[in-house]
């Protein structure tokens, strides 16, 4: 088929024209032709670099023809491959200042954070750009015909003092650039509009709005009364709102701690676990509800964000060998890996889009997380994790309404989380710089779940909310008295009970045990308990009282079973490592008429008749006149 194009030029202004045939005929081979002659498109100019211009000149009436391809389909083109031009080493500037840094400068990376005793808030602002005039191409400013309307999302950030930069600075919104904010600013992937600060948030905030932190948690409760039941869970209605309220209130105050709280909401099928996780994802900082299907990438930066990671379905991080093979490992490793502010994941991303070179980064999993599942968690896992029971409910009113439908909240869902935004930015220096010291006598690994949720409770109290310091140091021992029946089977917890119980038949301290003793009272315990079906050895027990670092008396002649010595001091160390309850009363043993602590009874007996117990513990509610955290001055008073 023959297409006329654009010929060559010669120096005069003429056309050249020729075709294959003609090439042919002037003894130019076809594949000189074929390399030789180059067609773009159809319409640019024919080049010939081996063609001589006495030939060209000597064609005068010819059309181009696209050249056939030869048998064997198109050849391979021999361009030369481009070379990645290298940069020119850098001379240093000598005119200029250096100085080596004691220490790595501070950097923003997350979208709330306090840094060097200020707090900062990134957001990402929708910015509308109207421009009215424009320049020619002579310089001169001209009026445009109509306005260009541009709309941008750019990011932003807050200090606590008001104080806005943005990119290069934008004077008409009174806004300084980055660089003037003196600290480095990493946050690479944007967060979703509908959980940032919003614009509206940013400019009252600047205004001199400042959120009141009783109205606040009082509309977090609002909507969790709303949509949740907790008729038969860990406490009434109201208290496990509010717990829920300062998990939530405490998510966007997480860089004033130390360690991320877990909840596991458990239950059957209908019984609210999904809705559970929606609730608290619509309310907490960067809330996610995570589904089997999630990419570990985009976990990684939820988690680098410190964003509340609520995944659902968590049947298959249960544990157990069955369960082994249905999660994406690094998935698992990522949302099981520690709950400490410094527990970081490491691993290797490309630096350039050819993948040419690879850096190491360290992907932070500092950052509160929940779990709906239908079995309860491991014992390690249980260990950092408040287990949420709950029912079906019977509330049509609840049953049939979804947390998604923002048409249902009794309160403004934008404005909530604008003020908890606000809230945690104002008031993030506040909170840090008085932590929680105590619950009773909780502590380590039965404390750390519930520090976040104690602190924000306790500074709750002193900005206007009534006693919930209180009511949540309540719940906290009301927990502990259940932790057996809502964690699975734990061989040191189960033997710590059975040494708590043997020491109330001991008469001398230190005490004498064999490994088959507390075998045997496990096993009555776990009958008592229907737990009949699990067994723990002797030789299991052994190697658990060995981790205690308990001593072993000598054996006559060293035959015989080994008998451990276990002094009463060891039974209220174990209490308070697994927080179980200590012997309130009793004829022997650490409390009562023949006991260690005879007369005086320990701090935390039942001193005072009056009082009710909570797992063998005064109950806290009792004491909200005085530090509800302070159990021995409750009872000496």
């Amino acid at each position: 088929m023959m297409q006329s194009l654009t010929p060559p030029q010669n120096t005069t202004g003429e056309q050249l024209t020729a075709s294959a045939d003609e090439m042919r005929a002037r003894g130019v081979d076809s594949d000189t032709i074929y390399h030789t002659v180059v067609v773009e498109n159809g319409t640019t100019p024919v080049e010939a670099r081996i063609l001589d211009a006495e030939i060209l000149r000597g064609i005068a009436n010819g059309s181009l023809r696209f050249l056939p391809e030869p048998k064997g389909g198109k050849r391979k083109s021999r361009k030369k491959k481009a070379q990645t031009p290298q940069a020119a080493p850098t001379k240093p500037d000598e005119r200029a200042e250096v100085a080596i840094m004691d220490y790595s400068p501070a950097v923003v990376n997350r979208p709330l954070c306090l840094r060097e005793d200020r707090a900062y808030l990134a957001t990402w602002l929708h910015l509308q750009i109207t421009r009215h005039t424009t320049t020619d191409d002579d310089g001169r400013e001209v009026m445009l015909a109509r306005p260009e309307v541009e709309n941008r999302r750019i990011l932003a950030v807050l200090r606590d003092d008001g104080a806005l930069f943005i990119g290069d600075g934008y004077p008409q919104l009174d806004a300084k650039p980055l660089a003037d904010l003196g600290l480095d600013v990493n946050l690479p992937t944007e967060a979703p509009p509908d959980r940032c600060l919003s614009g509206g948030g940013l400019k009252r905030y600047r205004a001199g709005y400042r959120p009141d932190p009783a109205n606040v948690f009082k509309r977090v409760v609002d909507i969790v009364d709303r949509f949740l039941d907790f008729d038969h869970s860990l406490a009434d209605q109201k208290t496990m709102c509010k717990m829920v309220a300062c998990f939530v209130l405490a998510s966007y105050f997480l860089d004033a701690f130390e360690v991320a709280p877990y909840l596991w909401p458990n239950g059957d099928r209908g019984s609210g676990k999904t809705t559970f996780l929606h609730v608290l994802a619509e309310l907490s900082y960067l809330g996610q509800v995570i589904l089997a299907g999630g990419s570990y990438a985009a976990l990684r930066d939820l988690s680098d964000y410190g964003a509340v990671l609520a995944f659902d379905d968590a049947e298959n991080l249960a544990g157990g060998k069955r369960n082994q093979d249905r999660v994406d490992p690094d998935k698992k490793a990522l949302l099981l890996s520690g709950n400490r502010k410094g527990s970081f994941v490491p691993l290797k991303e490309a630096a350039d889009a050819k993948g040419r070179t690879w850096r190491t980064r360290y992907v932070s999993t500092f950052c509160p997380r929940a779990f709906a599942a239908i079995q309860l968690p491991d014992p390690v896992l249980a260990s950092r994790t408040i287990v949420v029971p709950l029912v079906p409910t019977l509330d049509k009113a609840k049953a049939n309404s979804s947390p998604l439908d923002y048409k249902l909240w009794p309160h403004d869902r934008h404005a909530l989380l604008d003020d908890l935004w606000l809230l945690a930015l104002g008031c993030l220096r506040e909170l840090r710089a008085a932590p929680l010291e105590r619950c009773g006598n909780l502590t380590g690994r039965s404390l750390e779940p519930w520090v976040n949720i104690l602190a924000v409770a306790r500074w709750l109290d002193q900005h206007g909310v009534d006693s919930l310091s209180g009511q949540m140091a309540a719940l906290v021992q009301n927990y502990q008295a259940e932790r057996p029946d809502l964690e699975t089977f734990n061989p040191s917890v189960h033997i710590a009970r059975a040494l708590v119980d043997l020491a109330q038949e001991a008469i001398a301290d230190p005490f004498t045990v064999t490994a088959a003793q507390i075998a045997e009272r496990v096993k009555t315990t776990m009958i008592e308990d229907g737990e009949d079906g699990l067994e723990l050895s002797s030789r299991k027990v052994g190697r658990v009282l060995g981790q205690w670092r308990l001593q072993q008396q000598p054996r006559p002649g060293g035959k015989g079973q080994r008998r451990w010595l276990v002094p009463q001091a060891e039974i209220m160390r174990l209490c308070h490592s697994y927080g179980l309850s200590y012997p309130p009363n009793g004829t022997n043993g650490i409390d009562g008429t023949n006991g260690t602590n005879a007369g005086g009874g320990c701090a935390i007996s039942a001193v005072n008749p009056s009082v009710p117990l909570v797992g063998g513990y005064p109950q806290m509610a009792q004491q909200t006149a005085k530090d509800p955290w302070d159990v021995e001055a409750a009872d000496a008073s």
